[in-house]
C-alpha cells in the first residue's frame, strides 16, 4: 500500500537510526567537556573549552545550555555543536550554578551567590527571585510549579511564585546545602546533598532518606522515575525502589547532568529529507503508470 507523508519520514528515520531518542549530557570539570551519553550508556564528547560546568539544561529544539561557576555566563551549543554566549549580563561575582526551562522558553538559573535569574528568549538576563538562602538548583514539577533547593545548615527547598517570590517548602537541619533537585511523576521531589545523600520530600513536604553512600553533583529523573545522579567519576542510576547500579563510568570529575531528546543534526536531516523526497518522487511515477 502507499503511505502517506509523515509515515515515510517516520520509517525512514526509524530504519537509518536518526529517530528522536533521549540522551543525557554530562558535565565533566575534570577535562572541561561536555559528554553524550546514550540510554545504552555510550560516551561520546560532545563539545569541548568549558570549566567549572555546574549548570546544563536543553530546549525543545536540541540546542543545550550551559552555566558556569567562573565565566559569569550561561552558553548556548546548537545541534550542529557551534557554541555561543547566550546571556552575559551577570555581575562579576556570580557563581551560576543549576537552571531550568519553563513551558515559555525562560531559563531559570539558581546563582549560590545572588538568587536567582530569569532569562528571557534570547538571553537577556535579570534578577528575578531574591531572599533565597544559597540556592543551587531549580525544578519545575509537572504541574508547571518552580522549586529552588539550596541553604546551608538548614538545607532548605523553597516554592516560587511566578512574581519571584519565595516560600518555605522544606527544610532539614544539617550542616550542608542541598546540591540538585528534580521531580517524579507522583510530584515527590528528590533532593541530593554534599554529604552523599537523597532525600525524598512528598507534595506535603514531609521528608525521609531516599540512599545515602555517594558523594552527588546532580540528579536527573526520566520518564519511568529512575533517577540518574552523578558522583565522581561515574554515573550511577537509581531505581524508583531505591536499587543503585553503574549506568557509565570512566568520566574525569563529573559535575553536571540533563536529560535531552536528541535532535539529527542538519547534515543528517538534509540526507534523510532528499531520501524522502526521492521516494516521494518515485511512488509519484507509479502511481503515473498506473493511471
Amino acid at each position: 500500500m502507499r503511505l502517506r507523508a509523515g509515515r515515510w519520514v517516520a520509517l525512514l528515520a526509524v530504519a537509518a537510526g536518526f529517530a528522536h531518542a533521549q540522551v543525557f549530557y554530562v558535565g565533566d570539570s575534570g577535562d572541561g567537556t561536555i559528554k553524550r551519553v546514550d540510554l545504552a550508556g555510550n560516551v561520546s564528547t560532545y563539545a569541548t573549552g568549558f570549566a567549572h560546568v555546574y549548570g546544563l539544561a536543553a530546549d525543545p529544539g536540541g540546542s543545550l545550555y550551559v552555566s558556569s561557576t567562573t565565566a559569569h555566563k550561561v552558553s548556548v551549543i546548537d545541534p550542529s555543536r557551534n557554541v555561543t554566549d547566550y546571556a552575559t549580563n551577570f555581575p562579576t561575582n556570580s557563581n551560576l550554578l543549576g537552571m531550568t526551562f519553563d513551558a515559555a522558553g525562560n531559563l531559570y538559573v539558581a546563582d549560590v551567590s545572588i538568587g536567582v535569574y530569569k532569562v528571557l528568549p534570547g538571553g537577556s538576563a535579570s534578577l528575578w527571585g531574591t531572599s533565597m538562602s544559597y540556592p543551587h538548583d531549580a525544578a519545575f514539577n509537572d504541574a508547571g510549579a518552580l522549586y529552588v533547593a539550596g541553604g546551608y545548615n538548614p538545607m532548605v527547598v523553597y516554592s516560587v511564585s511566578s512574581g519571584g517570590s519565595p516560600s518555605l517548602f522544606a527544610s532539614v537541619s544539617f550542616t550542608s546545602s542541598f546540591s540538585a533537585i528534580d521531580f517524579d511523576r507522583a510530584g515527590n521531589a528528590f533532593v541530593s546533598d554534599a554529604h552523599g545523600a537523597i532525600l525524598k520530600i512528598t507534595p506535603a513536604g514531609a521528608a525521609s532518606t531516599f540512599l545515602t553512600g555517594y558523594n552527588i553533583t546532580d540528579l536527573v529523573i526520566d520518564d519511568s522515575d529512575n533517577i540518574y545522579f552523578t558522583s565522581g567519576t561515574t554515573i550511577y542510576m537509581a531505581t524508583a525502589a531505591g536499587t543503585v547500579s553503574t549506568f557509565a563510568a570512566g568520566f574525569s570529575n563529573l559535575t553536571s547532568i540533563t536529560l535531552a531528546t536528541s535532535v539529527p543534526e542538519p547534515a543528517t536531516m538534509a540526507a534523510l529529507l532528499g531520501a524522502l523526497a526521492f521516494m516521494a518522487a518515485m511512488g509519484w511515477r507509479r502511481s503515473r503508470r498506473r493511471t
